[in-house]
């Protein structure tokens, strides 16, 4: 952090150093070394409130994220099992898994397990609407997946508001989403329980969020952050 405070000083004289470059480079730097103390602590203060607008925004942002898997995961059209199992793109599941894609943004792979841990379904396009290779998906098994078992096992991340109902592991790189979704990988994956109307368990809802939705939340405070 102290590199990280140093760096801010500096670029605070350097826009000093412009603003005021009329006056005399002497009496400038006297200026600064009386007043150094004072716009170190403004740096400080000004670098602590942009980390926690950073910090406040990422967390907004991944609670959504929480919340958009148990929300999927009511769609009736899940809990037929005339659709499971079937990739056409005709198929009201993954019809709907697909437009979850394309108006999310945000889930480069988004699957439905069942209680075995067999693929149910899988969307099969990106966000941008353009055909992904997934059928694959459909000949693995996710029974021994962490985030199939915590889903399973009620293991969720609890809220401070006692929300609930979600299951969320750390960021990794996900060979699967990779390959799936021809991206890096590098994602969190979002897991919840799926239940019909009759409150029989149908299996794991799961989406992997891209991590590039952090990246863009702290590109976007990038300029703000070299000022």
């Amino acid at each position: 952090m102290s590199l990280l405070h140093d760096l801010s000083v500096r670029t605070k004289l350097v826009i000093l150093l412009v603003a005021f470059s009329v006056v005399p480079i002497v009496a400038m730097y006297s200026a600064f070394l009386n007043k150094e103390d004072d716009i170190k602590r403004m740096a400080q203060e000004t670098l602590r409130d942009q980390a926690l607008q950073i910090g406040e925004t990422i967390d907004r942002n991944l609670f959504e994220r929480y919340g958009d898997v148990q929300a999927f995961g009511y769609n009736t059209v899940a809990y037929d099992s005339t659709h499971w199992g079937k990739g056409g793109d005709d198929n009201p599941l993954i019809v709907a898994m697909n437009n979850y894609v394309k108006a999310y943004g945000l889930y480069p792979l988004m699957i439905l397990v069942g209680t075995d841990g067999k693929v149910l379904g899988v969307n099969s396009v990106d966000a941008m609407g353009k055909s992904v290779s997934t059928k694959f998906v459909y000949g693995e098994n996710f029974k021994d997946a962490k985030w199939f078992k915590d889903a399973m096992d009620g293991k969720f991340l609890e809220g401070k508001n006692g929300f609930t109902g979600t299951a969320v592991q750390p960021p990794e790189k996900s060979d699967l989403v990779a390959k799936a979704a021809g991206v890096d990988g590098y994602s969190l994956a979002f897991s919840a329980p799926v239940r019909d109307t009759n409150g029989k368990l149908v299996g794991v809802w799961v989406n992997f969020a891209d991590m590039s939705l952090v990246d863009d939340i702290v590109g976007a405070f990038r300029p703000a952050l070299l000022e």
